[in-house]
């Protein structure tokens, strides 16, 4: 076997780990050994704009969710008979906190960590023939979060995301996601929205 051939294959695979094994959560992860929180129910999942060569992506997502105290996973999927696409939203902290809060979020990606214990998002967006083989992952520079009450159920809030992905070679998409997200039981959304 040749040893350009190794590094070939070797190349890939460091490609596609973002998509493959997500930081927090997901296939092969220790967060399997955690014990999850209260689940958190998702529903009108959407992914649209673009990733990767996925460029007219406006589709509804399945959305599949883990989540505990600390860590979160929000996998919205498409499916088409020419591709698939993916967004990984992942958040670091209380992912109750945030959704308590209304207004709109920024936050500046994979490898901004404020160090001070405050909540932190990705955005990975991969797409390919298939689901699950993956062509083409990038992480999000920039990621804006809209929270806003359901008007017409107080325990309710709708995401919208908007997460600006920059490939290794310099390209650049916009992915936008959105969904509702009902509040989890120990969230007083009677009072102020804030877990007591």
């Amino acid at each position: 076997m040749s040893r350009l051939f190794i590094l070939s294959l070797l190349t890939i695979a460091f490609m596609v780990q973002g998509c493959a094994f997500p930081e927090f959560g997901g296939e092969d992860s220790w967060m399997e050994e955690q014990p999850e929180a209260l689940p958190l129910t998702i529903s009108n999942a959407h992914l649209s704009g673009e990733i990767g060569s996925f460029r007219s992506l406006d589709h509804e997502a399945r959305p599949t969710v883990w989540s505990d105290n600390k860590y979160t996973d929000i996998q919205l999927n498409v499916n088409t008979p020419d591709r698939s696409a993916m967004g990984l939203l992942q958040f670091k902290g209380d992912i109750d906190e945030l959704l308590a809060d209304e207004g709109t979020h920024f936050f500046s990606g994979i490898d901004f960590d404020p160090g001070n214990g405050a909540m932190q998002a990705f955005f990975i967006g991969c797409e390919g023939a298939d689901e699950g083989v993956w062509d083409y992952d990038a992480d999000a520079d920039e990621i804006e979060i809209s929270v806003v009450k359901d008007e017409t159920n107080e325990a309710s809030r709708s995401l919208t995301i908007r997460a600006v992905l920059t490939d290794d070679w310099g390209g650049s998409t916009v992915a936008f996601s959105s969904f509702n997200v009902m509040l989890r039981p120990e969230m007083d959304s009677n009072s102020d929205g804030i877990r007591h």
